[in-house]
């Protein structure tokens, strides 16, 4: 049974190096899709700010993947 966990996480576990966010927003555009990002944020006032700055400014203005 491990063994066939580990070829499943194998082929459905991806990094942030596998997606180029460039090759990402190209994919958008080609295909015409929006891009919305959810955050869980009860009881996380003190983070949520800074999380959203950081989306905003890499991934809405930066390269434009992510819409308002």
């Amino acid at each position: 049974m491990i063994e066939e966990v580990e070829r499943w996480l194998e082929h459905r576990s991806w990094t942030a190096n596998d997606w180029p966010v460039e090759r990402l927003a190209a994919l958008k555009r080609a295909s015409g899709t929006s891009v919305a990002v959810v955050l869980p944020a009860l009881d996380e006032e003190a983070t949520v700010g800074a999380i959203v700055d950081v989306i905003r400014r890499e991934l809405v203005e930066a390269v434009p993947l992510v819409d308002e």
